[in-house]
C-alpha cells in the first residue's frame, strides 16, 4: 500500500461488512468496496486525501435542464456528498455521489460514510 491509512480505512470498511478489492498506481491506492445492505463506494487514497465516490446507473439520452436543476436541488440539501452526472465506459448515464476527507479518524471516517449514505 501506498499511503499510510490505507489499512486503516480498509479495517473500518471491513468492520462495516464491505468486501473489498485493492489496486495501487505510483502515488494512490484504490478500494472497490461491495456491500449487500450499504452503497457500494470506490475510495481513493492519495498524500492522506480521500476521496469516497459512489456511482449509479441512471437512463437518460441527454441530459435536460429538468435533470441538471434536480441535481442542483439534491447537491443544495446534502449534508457531506455531491452528485454529478456522467458518463460511463459503456457511455451510460451515471450519477456520482462524492465525498471527501483529509487523513484518517475512525469517528469522522464513520460519520462521513453515514452521511453519505443518508445523503442517498
Amino acid at each position: 500500500m501506498k499511503n499510510t491509512i490505507t489499512k486503516d480505512i480498509i479495517n473500518h470498511l471491513e468492520f462495516l461488512g464491505f468486501t473489498i478489492e485493492s489496486e495501487e498506481s505510483e502515488t494512490s491506492d484504490v478500494l472497490i468496496c461491495r456491500n449487500d445492505a450499504r452503497s457500494n463506494i470506490t475510495v481513493y487514497i492519495t498524500a492522506g486525501f480521500v476521496l469516497l465516490i459512489s456511482r449509479y446507473s441512471a437512463e437518460f439520452d441527454k441530459p435536460t435542464i429538468e435533470l441538471y436543476e434536480l441535481i442542483g436541488e439534491i447537491n443544495s440539501k446534502t449534508n457531506i456528498s455531491k452528485w454529478y452526472l456522467s458518463r460511463s465506459s459503456k457511455d451510460e448515464g451515471v450519477v456520482a455521489i462524492e465525498g471527501y476527507v483529509y487523513d484518517y479518524d475512525k469517528i469522522v471516517f464513520g460519520k462521513i460514510l453515514e452521511s453519505m449514505e443518508r445523503d442517498i
